[in-house]
Formats: C-alpha cells, sequence, structure tokens
C-alpha cells in the first residue's frame, strides 16, 4: 500500500486524508500496554471549570447529505422502482442523446451489470487521465484518485439492470411517442411487442429486490397507451407483485382501455405475502403497449395531498441525530464529472413526472430527481433543521466555466433563493406554491461549491456569487471551499478530514491555534475515520467511534471558530458501498437498516451540545499517553445542568478524577450516566446484531464535585448533571 492514500472522491486541495502504510500493531493504540485491573489511584486528573465558559455554535452539529451510495435513490428517497422512466437504461445505452428515435434492446443489455464501480470512477473517466490533469483544472488529488480507481478494483457490488423483458417479448426504447412537449422523462417511453402466440411484459427488480410485507398496501401508477393510432379495441395490461421468478403472485391488477393517447394509471396493491425479494411485472396478452413512468411506494408514506417521498425507518434515524442543520445535495454530486452531470435545481422541482433526472456521474447511477430542491426542503423540515444549500459555481471535476461566463449561474443561484424564500406571489415563490408549500422556507447558509479551491476560474466565480448575493440577500452566509484570505471575503469554509483512527484523535487539538479574525469560521462538513491499513479490520466499529469523539470534544472546545459540523457519508445501500466510502453512519438495504457506532457518538454529542462550553482540562499523571480527552458544555443558561463528555482512547479501563469547580449552585447527587463502549476495539453493528454497540444509561449515586470513576475500554462515557436532586436537566 502506497504510504499516502486518498480515502474518496472528495478531492481537493481543502481535503486531508493521509493514511501511513502500517502493520496491524501499530493501528491498535495502547494494545501493547499491560491490560492492567482499575489503578489504585487516578492516573488521569480532569477538571471543568464553570467559571471559564465560551458560548457553543447553537448549529455545531448538523448532518451531511449526499447522493453517493444510493443515499437517495434506494435509501432516504422510497421510491420502490429504480430507473422508474428508463432513462437509466436509455443512458448506458447511448440512446439518450443519439439522434436515434429508436434502439431495439438485445439480450445483452439485461445480461448482467452496465456498468460497474471497478470499471472506472464514472462514465465519462476516460478522459481524465495523468497526461491531461493540468488542461481540465484537476490537482493532484484527482490525479490520485484516477490511479486508485484504475489500478485497485473497489469491494462495491456493480449496478444492476433493473428492467428485463419477460417471454419472447421484445422491448424497444422510443422518442416517438412524447407524452407531452417532448422535454425530459415525458420524451422517453418503452414500447413492449409480445412473441408471437405468447404473452408479453416487462419486469423491474427495485432496488436489488423490492421489499413487500404481508398486508401492507403499495400504491401503484404507471403512464400506459396503445401505440397503434387505429386500434379497434382497448388493450389491457395486468400489473403484478411477484417472487423473483414470477412462481407465486403477491397482488395484481388489471389496466383496461389503454387507448392511443398516453394516460395514468393506478392502483392500490395489498401484498399477501412477505418477501424482500420481489418483483413487479407488467404483463399483455398479445400486440404492443407503451410504458412509462412505473412507481410504486408505500401506501404507508400516504399523507395529505399525495405521497411521502422519505423512507420512515431511514428518516427515523436521521431524526435521531437532532440534527441542527442538513447540507445537501452533497458534495462531488453537486459538481460532477462534467458540468452536464452536475446537480441543478430547477430541472429537479415541479411535477415528478415531468422531471428528466440526470446521470450521477460521480457515483455511476440514474438519478430520477425525485429529491428535487423541494424535497430537499421538505426534509430540513421534518428533521427540524436549517438548511445549508450548496450551489455548482461553474466548476466539475472535468471542467471550468470561466468568470466572464457565469451570469447564467448566478441568476439561477438567485432564482433557487427566490424558491426558497420569496413570497408566493413572486415567480419562483409562486411555482413553490404550486408545488403545496405556500408558506416560505428560511435560509441562512449557502455553500458555494464543493472542494474546487485550486481549480481555474473558482476565486473570481466564488466572487461573483458572492457579490450577486450578498447585494440581494445581505444577510445570508457564504461558504466558501477554503479560506481565502486576501484573494476574496470568507465568511465560512469547508474544512474536510478523512483519516485513521491515531490521526482522528490526535486531531482533538487541530483548531486549537485558530481564532475567528484569523480564520474565518469553519464548517467541518466532511470528516471521518476511513482508513485502518488492513481490509479486514471491520469499518464504523467502536474504536473509530471513540476517536471521533475526541476529535468532537475538540470542536466544542474551539466552538467559537468551529460553527458547523457533519460527519460523512450518512447512508449508504450495502449493495452500493464501496471501499471509497467504507464507514457511514446509517447502513441499511430495502427493508432493514442499523446505525453504526459512529452514529451513537454524533446522535450523543448533539443530544448534548448545549448552550456554552465549560473549560475542561485533562492532566495525565502518568508517563505514558492514557488516550483520555474531555469536554463539558452547560444545559442552561446559568450552567446548572452540565453535560460531561469523557473518551477514553484505549484498550484498557482507566479511573479518572473528576473535579468541577466554580458551580454556582450545588450538584445533585444523582447524575444520568450514558456509557457506549463494546467487546472489543473492532466490536460494530450488523444487521443481524443492530444494538451490539449502542448507549446504556445508568444512574450515578454520590455524585459531587469532586469523584472519581472508572471509563471502559474504547468508549464514550457521558455524565448528565443538574442543580438539585429533582433530577438531570434534559439534554438540549
Amino acid at each position: 500500500m502506497q504510504a499516502t492514500r486518498f480515502c474518496a472522491a472528495f478531492a481537493s486541495v481543502a481535503i486531508l486524508c493521509t493514511v501511513a502504510g502500517r502493520d496491524l500493531q501499530s493501528l491498535k493504540p495502547l494494545l501493547q500496554e499491560e491490560k492492567t485491573a482499575t489503578p489504585a489511584s487516578p492516573n488521569v486528573r480532569i477538571e471543568v471549570d464553570l467559571a471559564n465558559t465560551h458560548p457553543v455554535a447553537p448549529n455545531l452539529y448538523g448532518i451531511f447529505f449526499e447522493e453517493i451510495q444510493h443515499a437517495g435513490e434506494g435509501g432516504i428517497y422510497a421510491e420502490l422502482i429504480q430507473d422508474r422512466t428508463f432513462s437509466g437504461l436509455a443512458y448506458t445505452q447511448a440512446f439518450l442523446d443519439s439522434d436515434a428515435q429508436e434502439l431495439v434492446l438485445g439480450p445483452g443489455a439485461f445480461e448482467g451489470p452496465v456498468l460497474s464501480l471497478h470499471s472506472s470512477l464514472h462514465a465519462e473517466a476516460s478522459q481524465l487521465s495523468a497526461a491531461n490533469l493540468s488542461s481540465t483544472g484537476a490537482t493532484n488529488l484527482a490525479e490520485q484518485l484516477w490511479q486508485h480507481a484504475e489500478n485497485r478494483a473497489l469491494d462495491a457490488t456493480s449496478q444492476p439492470v433493473s428492467w428485463k423483458p419477460l417471454g419472447g417479448t421484445t422491448l424497444t426504447l422510443t422518442k416517438q411517442y412524447p407524452m407531452a412537449d417532448g422535454n425530459g422523462a415525458r420524451s422517453l417511453a418503452m414500447r413492449l411487442a409480445a412473441g408471437k402466440g405468447e404473452p408479453g411484459g416487462i419486469i423491474n427488480t427495485g432496488f436489488w429486490g423490492i421489499s413487500v410485507e404481508a398486508g401492507h398496501q403499495y400504491e401503484l401508477s404507471v403512464y400506459l397507451r396503445d401505440p397503434s393510432s387505429d386500434a379497434a379495441s382497448a388493450l389491457s395490461v395486468t400489473v403484478a407483485l411477484e417472487s423473483s421468478h414470477g412462481s407465486y403472485t403477491y397482488a395484481t391488477a388489471v389496466f383496461e382501455d389503454v387507448r392511443s393517447s398516453w394516460r395514468s394509471f393506478r392502483a392500490t396493491l395489498t401484498a399477501d405475502t412477505t418477501d424482500p425479494n420481489a418483483r413487479l411485472a407488467l404483463r399483455l396478452e398479445d400486440g404492443e403497449v407503451l410504458v412509462n413512468m412505473v412507481s410504486l411506494f408505500p401506501a404507508e408514506n400516504g399523507v395529505e395531498g399525495g405521497i411521502s417521498p422519505f423512507r420512515s425507518d431511514l428518516l427515523t434515524l436521521m431524526k435521531g441525530l437532532h440534527p441542527r442543520f442538513l447540507r445537501f445535495p452533497g458534495g462531488c454530486y453537486v459538481e460532477g464529472v462534467t458540468m452536464r452531470n452536475g446537480f441543478f435545481w430547477k430541472p429537479s422541482v415541479g411535477p415528478v413526472a415531468e422531471r428528466p433526472g440526470h446521470w450521477n456521474g460521480m457515483w455511476q447511477y440514474w438519478s430520477t430527481d425525485g429529491l428535487g430542491l423541494y424535497e430537499y426542503m421538505v426534509l430540513t423540515e421534518e428533521l427540524g433543521a436549517e438548511p445549508i444549500w450548496v450551489l455548482n459555481n461553474g466548476l466539475s471535476h472535468q471542467e471550468s466555466v470561466p468568470t466572464a461566463r457565469i451570469a447564467p449561474l448566478v441568476a439561477d443561484a438567485l432564482d433557487s433563493i427566490e424558491f426558497i424564500t420569496g413570497p408566493a406571489d413572486s415567480p419562483w415563490g409562486a411555482l413553490r406554491a404550486r408545488m403545496g408549500h405556500p408558506e416560505p422556507w428560511s435560509l441562512t447558509y449557502i455553500g458555494v461549491g464543493n472542494e474546487d479551491c485550486g481549480k481555474p476560474y473558482y476565486v473570481s466565480n466564488y466572487l461573483a456569487f458572492f457579490h450577486a448575493i450578498k447585494q440581494r440577500y445581505p444577510h445570508m452566509q457564504l461558504i466558501a471551499n477554503c479560506n481565502m484570505g486576501d484573494d476574496a471575503p470568507t465568511e465560512m469554509w469547508d474544512w474536510h478530514w478523512y483519516t485513521d483512527p491515531q490521526s482522528m484523535f490526535n486531531g482533538r487539538y487541530t483548531f486549537d491555534t485558530m481564532t475567528v479574525a484569523k480564520d474565518s469560521y469553519v464548517f467541518a462538513s466532511e470528516y471521518a475515520v476511513f482508513d485502518w491499513g488492513i481490509s479486514t479490520i471491520p469499518r464504523g466499529n467502536i474504536q473509530g467511534a471513540v476517536a471521533e469523539a475526541a476529535f468532537m470534544t475538540g470542536m466544542e472546545r474551539n466552538s467559537e471558530v468551529v460553527q458547523l459540523a457533519a460527519y460523512a457519508p450518512l447512508l449508504a445501500n450495502i449493495n452500493h458501498q464501496g471501499a471509497l466510502c467504507p464507514t457511514n453512519l446509517i447502513i441499511y438495504d430495502n427493508h432493514r437498516a442499523f446505525a453504526n457506532p459512529s452514529y451513537h457518538v454524533q446522535a450523543l454529542f448533539a443530544q448534548h451540545q448545549g448552550l456554552a462550553y465549560a473549560r475542561t482540562s485533562v492532566d495525565s499523571r502518568s508517563p505514558r499517553n492514557n488516550g483520555v480527552a474531555a469536554a463539558a458544555t452547560c444545559q442552561d443558561e446559568s450552567c446548572t445542568a452540565l453535560s460531561i463528555k469523557l473518551v477514553n482512547y484505549a484498550s484498557f479501563p482507566q479511573t479518572v478524577a473528576l473535579t468541577i469547580s466554580n458551580s454556582k449552585a450545588g450538584l445533585s447527587s444523582v447524575a444520568i450516566v450514558t456509557t457506549l463502549t463494546g467487546t472489543g476495539p473492532y466490536a460494530t453493528n450488523s444487521f443481524d446484531e443492530p444494538t451490539q454497540v449502542a448507549p446504556k444509561t445508568s444512574e450515578l449515586l454520590g455524585m459531587s464535585s469532586d469523584i472519581e470513576l472508572e471509563l471502559p475500554s474504547f468508549s464514550v462515557v457521558i455524565i448528565a448533571t443538574s442543580a438539585d436532586d429533582s433530577g438531570p436537566a434534559a439534554a438540549s
């Protein structure tokens, strides 16, 4: 392994992602220390000084969302049909942009994965190489990433083909029968032609199977048309939820009177069997039929006025993180490999059936844009979080739009702000109102690009966005991709770090030397323990989570500088979780989900964020590095309620002496203690054991301003106190 490896395609000069090649023992901090019993006397002393405090940034802890690893499509977006408009299949067959009006799909189109992550990072990557990096504006990190992708296969499951013909059916992609004006998703359709003397049809296998539960209902909608303009009789199409091989039918409906013009058909399907690997089939007895926009949602997602777009179990887990903000729609997803497959908001709003979707070039799958700007804002509302809207600023991974030509994108950004915050009688606010949200949302933060520092035109493009947005919306806080010093005004800037556990633990001092005047405000918008140097070590384990907790104590200590912070990535479908992003907070398939240990660290720190940081000093009384970190935060304005976070990044239990000084009121004699630990450094969770590593609470009797307590090995312990014996105040 190279001494330095860049762990993700989040490449930029702002990223710090160093992993020294090392052996197993060097990745086990303190494991060579003798595993002794609890010392007779404390070997670490911690003092919390309640007379020395400073405010904690109110929105310190939030979440970062990117459409990566099927976080949206096949993740939080509850659509059960993959590629519902056939656009992804058309893209991979090079048909979407061809001049051809029809494409008959041969057997090769359905034999297996159409693209895989290990072939390259993306379909258009053939133009990115070491020879032309300078001309494309790519950085040395992009070169490293390219070499990594070419020379090392990623352990990610390839993207499957979700559509397949039944029997002798001929499937033809066609542009000859647009649903309306011929734009976007409405211009493309699939024509099914039954074989001679046998029924025809098509199946969709969803996202690695369609999960159905006995007794549950599913809302199906589909657009159908008879391609014959002079048909003497109307067609009928049967739809069914069935087993993966079609042997058993779980629910069925028949759509009659399919005529020679497009019509929307709907049905509620009630499954009579539980099967996580079902499929949806559309069948016709003979002849031909045109199909488009095949959609299936759980009926339990029904809300007033329609269907909620969010998968309920994943939404619940996201709410459990107590996020103060949601950064969206991603990092590299915003930029795109080329400008053409970056994320742009206008095609993502309006009626879902009219959204064209786009190829997620960075992560190699089709995005329907069912999660558009409107849905992202609804999601922030569901989470009770502050939106952080990240704009494409004219820079992709391969292209840079010159500042002289950036005006249309600046105008587009201003339109997006009007869509979000404008009154219902404004041009773009009116569209938001028609979509179901007449009241404007509030918006304070806007990110200008993602990891684009060092690319041609970034500074001048940023300045164009900065001045235009500030002129119309002076309250807006703009987030740059780095601290640009004298080159441009920097109100807040992105700071990214993916590293190994020991470096993450050591990184708790990273922000100690920063000041607001010198470094502006920091948004630690992506950080995580990614690399272990050894592929057999389970990622997302307790050791990594504890290292991240120690790092977070440093952010709390420096919360006058670090205003916002988010772990990344948030979500991963286990069928598309690759080596580029080996750890994630929430892992799921099409019917199950579990949270990794890092999730619990993030949730606990957010739950106990508090209003002010109380100076917390850690004094080791041992000549060895004891691996202890700590931070205390006041949960009320008078600091009578306190949350003390204690981190033990060692392979053995340790006794600490905790002193709380300068309290304005006596502490309660009872405290609530929350402990997160595991059976060993690599303990983690799974579908079979989703709570093997999870917080456990207990009461601490005899709490006082001077106590001794034992911290388990590789653990996070949070002590919540209050001013009297009524019990600890609820964490903010």
